[in-house]
């Protein structure tokens, strides 16, 4: 009979999340679209949660949490014709997280 595999001192995993959805539109018009400004936060949080369950039901600790940071840029204009520039943003939209085995 073979032992059980021997569990790694370190385990890792990450998440990514979804672009919040956000209403636009006016009176009865409206329709959901991605913002690229903003993670949907509630998915990130339950993610993590799933996560870390995991983790602990396998015998680890979280000992580390790095965010995935994402990052692009989008015009301004100040009226019809006024090109302003590009504005640049970054958004966390994930995490890779990092388990240590329980002793």
């Amino acid at each position: 009979m073979d032992a059980p595999p021997a569990k790694t001192k370190f385990l890792w995993q990450w998440v990514t999340v979804s672009l919040a959805k956000l209403q636009k539109g006016a009176l009865d018009l409206y329709k959901t679209e991605e913002d690229p400004r903003f993670a949907d936060l509630n998915e990130f949080g339950q993610k993590l949660a799933e996560v870390y369950s995991n983790f602990d039901a396998r015998g680890y600790d979280v000992v580390n949490v790095i965010p995935i940071t994402t990052g692009g840029a989008r015009q301004s204009w100040s009226g019809p014709s006024a090109y302003g520039g590009e504005v640049g943003l970054s958004i966390t939209r994930g995490a890779m997280v990092i388990g240590m085995l329980r002793s």
